[in-house]
C-alpha cells in the first residue's frame, strides 16, 4: 500500500533531481516551494502533494504510464493538476490523466507584448503594507485558486515591500479597489492578478499606468494568462497589443 511521506528539503530534491535525470516521459514538474510537500516514490514515478488551504496540487514524473494512472487513481479529494506546454496535450497523457480520475477543468494561455508603448508620466499609486489585508480579501474572493496562484498573507507583504502591487483607490476614503500584482524578471513583466472590484473601467487605467511605469524602467516587453474562453479579455488585450505566443496551462481537477 503506497502512502505520502513527508521528508526534509535535502532528501526531496535528491530525489527530484534522480528523476529529472531519468528524463521522464510524463512530467509536470516546472520547480515549486516545499512548503507543506509530501510524496510517494516507485520505481519509475515520483509524485509529489503540495497541500492548500482547501485543495492540493499534484506533481508527477514518471516513465511509466501504468504507474501513474495507478498512483493517481487512489488520490481522493481536491486534487489539482497543472500542466504548462507549448504543445497541445498528447492524446496518451490525456488518456493517462482520465484513467486516473481527472478531468480537464480550465485552459489558460500566456500573451505577450514585445513592444508596450508608456503614455505618459507615471501616475499610479503602490500598495502599502497596512492594505495587505483588503488586497488578500479581494484577490481570494475574485479569483479561483484552482487556476490562479494566490500569494499568501506573507508574500503579499513582501510584494508590498518590494512595491510589485499597484493600486487604484477610492477617492474619499483611499481604500484599495483595484489591484495589479507583477513581477519584473531581466527585461520582462509578467502581470499575475488584475482585478477592478467597481463597475467602472478602473481595471483598464490600472493597466495604462503599469505602462507607464514600465516606460520609466525601460522595460518594453510583459506577459499575462487569460482564459482561452474568456474572449472580451482577449479582444482587450489585442487591442494593447498582446498575441498569444503558444504557451498554455491545463488544469485537471480530480472527480468526486
Amino acid at each position: 500500500m503506497y502512502r505520502f511521506i513527508v521528508g526534509d528539503n535535502a532528501v526531496l530534491k535528491g530525489k527530484i533531481a534522480d528523476f529529472i535525470s531519468r528524463k521522464p516521459q510524463y512530467s509536470n514538474y516546472f520547480g515549486i516551494d516545499f512548503d507543506n510537500v509530501e510524496y510517494i516514490e516507485c520505481s519509475e514515478t515520483l509524485l509529489l502533494r503540495k497541500s492548500y488551504d482547501n485543495f492540493s496540487r499534484i506533481y508527477y514524473l514518471s516513465s511509466n504510464a501504468d504507474q501513474l494512472v495507478g498512483l493517481l487513481g487512489l488520490l481522493s479529494g481536491k486534487d489539482i493538476i497543472n500542466i504548462p506546454s507549448k504543445t497541445e496535450l498528447s492524446v496518451n497523457l490525456t488518456d493517462i490523466l482520465l484513467a486516473g480520475g481527472y478531468a480537464l477543468y480550465a485552459t489558460y494561455e500566456r500573451q505577450v507584448n514585445n513592444h508596450v508603448e508608456s503614455r505618459g508620466e507615471f501616475a499610479g499609486y503602490f500598495a502599502e503594507q497596512e492594505d495587505v489585508s483588503t488586497i488578500y480579501d479581494i484577490l481570494y474572493s475574485k479569483f479561483n485558486p484552482f487556476t490562479d496562484r494566490l500569494p499568501s498573507r506573507q508574500e503579499l507583504m513582501e510584494m508590498a515591500g518590494k512595491k510589485e502591487i499597484l493600486v487604484n483607490r477610492d477617492g474619499e476614503n483611499s481604500k484599495v479597489t483595484g489591484i495589479l500584482t507583477f513581477t519584473l524578471k531581466k527585461a520582462v513583466c509578467n502581470f499575475n492578478h488584475l482585478i477592478d472590484t467597481t463597475e467602472s473601467s478602473n481595471g483598464l487605467f490600472l493597466l495604462l499606468k503599469m505602462f507607464d511605469y514600465m516606460g520609466e524602467n525601460n522595460v518594453a516587453q510583459s506577459a499575462i494568462w487569460v482564459n482561452i474562453n474568456n474572449n472580451k479579455m482577449k479582444k482587450i488585450y489585442q487591442v494593447l497589443g498582446y498575441k498569444p505566443d503558444g504557451l498554455k496551462d491545463y488544469t485537471f481537477i480530480k472527480q468526486q
